[in-house]
């Protein structure tokens, strides 16, 4: 556990480095609620903490960590890559207070214009007891300001062996004024996250058809629209939606 700790929207974080506890969060916290195609090789998280690319926050309890935000830090952008709550302390509001201290966190580093994170389309993926329920996931995003992008979004394969998963949104859950149109209902400087996709794109080797129309969505002129999360069926999704 790393010696920083601070209060951060009422709640106390802690910046997590240490190797053994980062595999315990994997195995404890992560990997019950996350489908293995979505979820990073606990080697790999470690890897990306120690080079400094990723940043894991927790809050502590008596029993160890609560609840915990992985933030994947680009040039400018910072991406909530997870979200997760312990067994035995959600419906507590742990996971909002969390979300909200992290993106505070983050947003105030030197240089990061926009936070994003990722999320499942309530209507490509059903609720399980497993993953929760997608359509109450999005509400709680809602509540706490996020906007999606009009993008066809996906996640990238995360590692050999492992599908991208689409039926996913990008969702944007801070922004910088000089990042936006006027009004704020667009971005208009588009670049950085542009990078940041493209760069997952090509560490997972996708080239695909379906990556290609990720990429060029990002190539309007006037930037890339953001919408109310409610508003999410209208935006065109990287792949066919399941039939019934």
């Amino acid at each position: 556990m790393a010696q920083g700790e601070e209060m951060a929207g009422m709640i106390q974080l802690e910046v997590v480095d240490d190797p053994r506890l980062l595999e315990a969060i994997h195995a404890t916290i992560l990997t019950p609620v996350f489908r293995p195609a979505e979820l990073l090789p606990a080697a790999q998280l470690r890897q990306a903490v120690a080079a400094g690319a990723c940043e894991v926050l927790v809050v502590p309890g008596v029993d160890g960590p609560q609840a915990v935000a992985v933030g994947e830090f680009a040039d400018g952008v910072v991406l909530l890559v997870y979200l997760a709550v312990a067994p035995g302390v959600r419906s507590r509001g742990t996971g909002g207070k969390l979300l909200d201290a992290a993106v505070a966190r983050w947003r105030a580093c030197p240089g990061v214009k926009l936070v994003v994170a990722e999320v499942d389309r309530p209507d490509f993926h059903t609720a399980d007891a497993v993953q929760g329920d997608p359509s109450r996931r999005l509400e709680f995003y809602a509540r706490h300001g996020g906007l999606a992008f009009d993008l066809p979004y996906f996640q990238p394969s995360v590692g050999p062996g492992q599908p991208p998963v689409h039926g996913m949104l990008l969702i944007a859950l801070a922004a910088d004024r000089a990042v936006l149109s006027a009004d704020g209902g667009r971005l208009v400087r588009v670049g950085r996250l542009r990078d940041l996709l493209a760069a997952g794109l090509d560490q997972a080797g996708e080239a695909d058809e379906a990556g290609r129309r990720l990429l060029a969505s990002l190539d309007d002129p006037d930037g890339v629209q953001l919408l109310p999360l409610s508003g999410y069926a209208g935006i065109e999704p990287s792949a066919p939606r399941p039939t019934a």
